[in-house]
């Protein structure tokens, strides 16, 4: 990700100080969630939920169950080893003493180099154990280049081009997916890989996106993880594993009695025992499900700021040995996805034991405005596609009637592509207008968090002008030279423009021919005849926010489908290519 110049007092350049403008937030929506979102019942019999998680006889269980080789350092001695503030050994004394599973911690790379599905004996085997009891999916080529572009490797010509739908199949294909059902009906995805070490030994991992965050992790004066961002991904998140995993493996969840882990593996040799593992990880491409008006899913792929995975590595690989592993895997990632929509639906405030919050969740009540745009949701893989889609929606629509409410719901509680694009627009055309400047710099900050493509970038060229307006001339230099130096070149004409402008007022004519120059290239729309009027000797004149943007970044083209979530891939894009439906 871009880093953001520093302002002339030595704060962060995103820091929004009183008196640059208006301070007020946009008006608060009542919440509007989808219906999805509010509590409910198991759509089937099971004592497996987020309430048995919460006792404390599964923390001393589940260490148990899994043994000192996986689960083996205390709370307490992880505060100290992690430097956090002596504040977090105050909790109370159970929960200092309960172990944390540090082998549980895991990199898809650790295992050696991901394998085309079609390649790997391993794989084969896989596939064929499922399909012989009528499991069939999608195969994917799933590639992920850089923190915020991805490609279809079946897209042999490159005719797609980077982060376009991925059509499934091909000789490229290396991830399998297939959707399942949670304990309330509700859809996600279960995931296959295999990795090849340097021996040739392949390693299967079955696994989950399980759990979204929203937004770029905290983090403080010096870039780093936050305290709080360190003792939730070190501490909570693995203490919750360690009983969540244990509860999806165990067939008898609601004795919670000590059977040990052979119970669940008893016709598997020791040696083929699945090895538990969960990962966080940052703008990781992943895939969610988007229920249409028809009922039919569409897949929505999509690199999101936070991802954690819940899953299994195993290396059985004789089809007597998948034949029994496989469904295990399959049953204990149904019962690991159904414990965690279960703690988001219906348990999800502090007022609750071992609430969604504590795990996942703000540990604080977040204000409307700025502050709530920047707080990362945590939403299940089973409710996140609602979520993505409810934001696209009022992201069209917010383009359309230019609604400043909607596009401020989307900025603040919204997921998915639309949050970057929703914040460029909700800034151009009423904070900036408005003269909300303060609000202005804190949402762009968190649009260029996101470090999406294009976005982020048009983020930037914003926050430039942002800061033209507040009278910060040098550092608005600076963030136009950042944008600028964006790998999509998104704001080429834009950051490009007002650059030659500022040197023009500088009396630095060479400085301001160059970026007039560089800008009448652009062919960005408005910003490039502007650009050329300069250059013929024309006096700069202010740009009209409704006027100033190029063809592509239209504020009257929708850049999402409002029917399946699937961005347009241009602006003359008259037609999803995803579900095709009409642009509106």
């Amino acid at each position: 990700m871009s880093e953001l110049p520093k302002s002339s007092g030595g704060k962060g350049g995103l820091s929004g100080g009183k008196g640059l403008g208006g301070s007020s937030a946009p008006t608060p929506l009542k919440r509007r969630d989808p219906d999805t979102f509010g509590p409910a019942s198991f759509a089937e019999d099971s004592n497996a939920n987020w309430h048995t998680a919460s006792l404390a006889i599964t923390a001393s269980i589940s260490e148990s169950w899994f043994g000192e080789s996986l689960v083996s350092t205390s709370v307490e001695d992880r505060i100290k080893q992690l430097g956090l503030p002596r504040s977090y050994l105050e909790l109370p004394a159970r929960f200092l003493g309960e172990k944390i599973p540090d082998a549980f911690a895991h990199v898809f790379g650790t295992h050696g180099e991901m394998q085309q599905l079609s390649e790997s004996p391993l794989a084969q085997k896989v596939i064929a154990s499922l399909s012989s009891r009528g499991v069939i999916a999608l195969e994917h080529g799933l590639v992920q280049i850089s923190r915020n572009m991805f490609i279809n490797a079946n897209d042999i010509d490159g005719s797609r081009g980077a982060n376009e739908s991925l059509d499934p199949g091909g000789s490229g294909s290396n991830t399998w997916m297939g959707p399942w059902g949670s304990g309330f009906g509700s859809r996600f995805l279960q995931n296959f890989r295999v990795f090849k070490d340097e021996d040739g030994v392949e390693t299967g991992v079955w696994f989950t996106n399980a759990v979204f965050g929203t937004r770029a992790p905290g983090r403080d004066d010096t870039g780093e993880l936050d305290a709080q961002e360190i003792f939730r991904r070190e501490i909570m998140i693995p203490a919750f594993a360690k009983r969540l995993l244990y509860l999806a493996e165990t067939p008898l969840p609601s004795s919670i009695l000590d059977l040990g882990r052979h119970f669940a593996f008893k016709d598997l040799d020791e040696s083929l025992w699945p090895t538990p593992f969960f990962s966080v990880n940052d703008f990781e491409l992943t895939v969610c499900t988007i229920e249409n008006p028809s009922g039919a899913p569409q897949t929505n792929f999509h690199i999101f700021p936070q991802v954690v995975n819940f899953g299994w590595t195993f290396t059985a690989c004789e089809p007597r040995d998948l034949d029994v592993l496989l469904p295990l895997l399959v049953d204990a990632t149904t019962v690991l996805m159904s414990i965690v929509e279960d703690g988001f639906r219906n348990y999800p405030t502090l007022e609750n034991p071992y609430s969604w919050a504590d795990i996942f969740g703000s540990l604080e009540d977040i204000p409307e405005g700025p502050a709530k745009a920047a707080t990362s949701r945590w939403i299940p893989a089973t409710q996140i596609g609602a979520l993505v889609r409810m934001s696209n929606e009022l992201n069209s629509r917010g383009h359309s009637e230019s609604s400043a409410q909607d596009l401020a719901w989307v900025a603040q509680n919204g997921a998915g592509a639309s949050a970057a694009s929703v914040i460029n627009s909700l800034v151009y055309s009423h904070l900036l207008p408005g003269g909300q400047l303060d609000d202005a710099r804190e949402y762009l900050a968190v649009a260029v968090a996101l470090d999406h493509l294009n976005e982020s970038t048009n983020a930037l060229a914003n926050l430039g002008q942002v800061l033209l307006a507040a009278g910060d001339e040098d550092l608005a230099e600076s963030t136009f030279l950042v944008a600028l130096d964006r790998p999509d070149k998104y704001s080429e004409g834009e950051a490009s423009l007002f650059l030659g402008d500022i040197y023009s007022k500088r009396k630095e004519a060479k400085k301001a021919k160059k970026f007039y120059e560089r800008a009448a290239k652009s062919g960005h729309g408005v910003f490039a005849l502007a650009a050329r009027s300069r250059l013929e000797g024309e006096s700069p004149t202010e740009q009209n926010p409704d006027d100033g943007r190029p063809e592509q970044e239209s504020s009257n083209l929708p850049k999402f489908c409002v029917n399946c979530g699937t961005p347009f891939g241009s602006a003359p894009q008259k037609f999803c290519g995803g579900c095709g439906s009409p642009r509106q």
